[in-house]
């Protein structure tokens, strides 16, 4: 089941890291890659965490780009594959120079604000008597 972030809004997204980061106070690197379009976008996340042994948690804002705290303006809402790279880094974003890959998955971004405008049809039913 993918994680979900809502557009334009601060979300809590929550993972189990611990099992395969090798380092022993990691930086992580995210990478959201549009399913659609092949675009991706980095971010640095600080694992916000109480228990980093039982799960690792992070904030993420979408909707403004600072991406060296978790925060980006991602494209179009849909589906994205999500990749988690641990780092001693706090400001590098290329995952080729991590540490290596820890998590991926899938993402979908709901699109928030979206009006859709309601239609009326008039119908007018004719009768036909056959004599």
């Amino acid at each position: 089941m993918p994680i979900l972030i809502n557009q334009n809004t601060t979300n809590s997204l929550t993972f189990t890291l611990k099992e395969k980061t090798t380092l022993s106070s990691p930086i992580y690197l995210f990478q959201f890659r549009n399913v659609t379009e092949k675009v991706s976008y980095y971010c640095i996340m600080a694992d916000t965490s109480l228990y980093k042994d039982r799960y690792n948690e992070f904030v993420f804002t979408e909707g403004t780009n600072l991406p060296l705290i978790g925060e980006l303006i991602l494209g179009a809402g849909g589906q994205y594959e999500y990749f988690v790279y641990e780092q001693l880094s706090t400001t590098n974003l290329d995952p080729t120079l991590s540490t290596g890959l820890v998590e991926s998955g899938l993402m979908d971004l709901e699109r928030t604000g979206t009006t859709y405008a309601e239609h009326t049809i008039n119908e007018t039913y004719t009768t036909h008597q056959v004599t």
